[in-house]
């Protein structure tokens, strides 16, 4: 005999669509588990027999390849930024209505604070978040929301989406800062001394000059008596 343990958030729609291949056949499993078609509540760990019609559901479940909770694909610096943090994740499954997202930060004395709590739509599979100048770490989870849909005038999500992995980043472990645009200042008494002696270098050769130019002219005149 095949079975089912409910687990928080099932419905017996669900559980037919899952291993009945037709969420309209819920009324068999209703009645092939004496529960109410007009108030049909079960519990979590309640056992449902899936054999209905004399047919036995498969025994193994068909969505155990389906994803429950997305995968992070990419968590660090964006690009240009010492202090905000850029997550992606992958995520595929039908009937997605989004994403909640959660970020924490931790300022180095072993408690975590809560920095951003948000959504993003089915589309948006990426979030970012700036870090305050005093988070020494930041974490990261992201857990898919599933549509919706009517079940006796109520209304139950198509399947029960998890958590992902958290994924820390540690500041201590990051690139160090690209310093702004340098500048170079000179030492005004420096300077002066510098000008002081290029000012010295210039009268000594201008000196040696007139001295040359003496000598010369004395070079020639001996030169006109002889």
């Amino acid at each position: 005999m095949a079975t089912y343990t409910v687990v928080k958030g099932d419905c017996l729609w669900g559980i037919a669509r899952r291993f009945l291949g037709d969420g309209t056949r819920w009324t068999q499993l209703a009645d092939k588990n004496g529960i109410s078609k007009t108030n049909p509540i079960i519990y979590p760990g309640q056992v449902i027999n899936l054999d209905v019609n004399g047919t036995s559901a498969p025994k193994t479940s068909p969505t155990s390849s389906t994803p429950t909770k997305p995968t992070v694909q990419y968590f660090g610096l964006q690009a240009g930024t010492d202090r905000t943090l850029f997550a992606t994740w992958k995520w595929s499954r039908a009937n997605t209505d989004g994403y909640s997202v959660w970020w924490e930060y931790a300022t180095g004395d072993g408690v975590w604070f809560v920095g951003n709590i948000t959504s993003t739509a089915e589309n948006v599979r990426q979030s970012t978040y700036s870090a305050p100048s005093n988070a020494t770490k930041v974490r990261f989870w992201v857990k898919a929301i599933s549509k919706t849909h009517t079940v006796n005038n109520a209304q139950v999500s198509y399947w029960t989406g998890k958590w992902s992995t958290a994924i820390t980043y540690d500041f201590t472990n990051a690139p160090p800062v690209t310093p702004s645009n340098l500048s170079v200042s000179i030492d005004d008494k420096y300077n002066s001394r510098s000008q002081r002696n290029t000012h010295q270098q210039s009268q000594r050769q201008t000196e040696f000059s007139s001295k040359s130019l003496k000598i010369t002219q004395q070079s020639l005149t001996l030169e006109m008596l002889n």
